[in-house]
């Protein structure tokens, strides 16, 4: 090697942060924090959402069951047979508008 040739180190410094950097970071730590916040609440959300479903889909197998009973019972009054007819036209209009779609 040629003793004339020497290495010659230059240390950069890191940037400085300025206060628009700073500002900046901190807004996007926030941001952050808040996406972080609703996603949370969301999943909860959601899975309350799917446990309201299985819970009408109870419900609407209880109330076909019942409307194959009652079909089968001759001394049912009329009364009872209108409002469980209201009864289940409701649960399917709420089960083929919020659930099955």
């Amino acid at each position: 090697m040629n003793p004339e040739v020497r290495e010659i180190r230059i240390e950069i410094p890191p940037p400085q942060q300025t206060q628009n950097s700073q500002d900046y970071l901190e807004a996007m730590d926030q941001l952050q924090q808040k996406f972080n916040y609703y996603e949370k609440k969301n999943l909860l959300v959601v899975g309350k959402y799917k446990e309201a479903c299985k819970e009408v889909m109870e419900l609407y197998g209880l109330i076909t069951a019942m409307d194959n009973i009652i079909v089968m019972i001759e001394e049912v009054p009329p009364e009872f047979h209108m409002l469980f007819e209201l009864t289940k036209s409701r649960i399917d209009d709420i089960v083929d508008n919020f659930i099955s779609s």
